[in-house]
């Protein structure tokens, strides 16, 4: 974003991106909440003073499934529903939350996660269907190939996993040959 403000702390209708994406968590009244911070984690900490959430550290950042990783520590022990979010979505609305742990929970899923399909897939992770419409993989935009960048549908970043499912998938989770990342899409695979 080419500034020295942490990116969730940027404004949004009167309000940081994490602001807005916490209110949004918490409407599901979860047990615990976990942000995962970073760099400029004392700003953060500063902006959610107050809050009733658990910090935990990510030094240095190795990609969301590392973030996941991090946060399990604080969460209690239980079989979930875990809902991962980006702090820099803030127009998720309660509703989609509501309807994703309902789904969740209804079919005893080990993972659910919403997709959308943007004018413009650009950046974004794709969502690698078989012949039968089935989610096979989420490739991130920077690994996909020819094929996979004409995919439309695209990984909204919105996960619910029971959290025995969540906590086997991400230890073993292996960096990307790439950019050395833990990425927590390669838990759909």
């Amino acid at each position: 974003m080419r500034s020295t403000i942490p990116k969730v702390l940027h404004r949004v209708a009167g309000r940081s991106l994490v602001a807005a994406v916490l209110d949004t968590a918490e409407s599901l009244a979860p047990s615990v909440i976990v942000v995962v911070v970073g760099s400029g984690r004392a700003r953060v900490r500063e902006e959610l003073a107050g809050r009733r959430v658990k910090f935990a550290v990510q030094d240095p950042p190795r990609g969301t499934g590392d973030a996941v990783r991090c946060a399990l520590a604080a969460l209690r022990s239980g079989t979930g529903p875990v809902v991962v979010l980006s702090g820099d979505a803030p127009l998720l609305r309660a509703e989609t939350l509501s309807a994703l742990v309902a789904r969740c929970r209804k079919d005893a899923l080990d993972l659910a996660f919403l997709t959308f399909r943007p004018p413009e897939a650009g950046a974004l992770g794709r969502v690698v269907r078989d012949g039968r419409g089935r989610v096979r993989k989420i490739v991130e935009a920077k690994d996909a190939g020819p094929r996979e960048t004409k995919i439309g549908e695209v990984n909204a970043g919105v996960y619910c996993f029971s959290a025995e499912a969540l906590a086997r998938t991400v230890a073993a989770l292996k960096p990307n040959a790439k950019t050395g990342e833990y990425y927590l899409t390669d838990a759909v695979e």
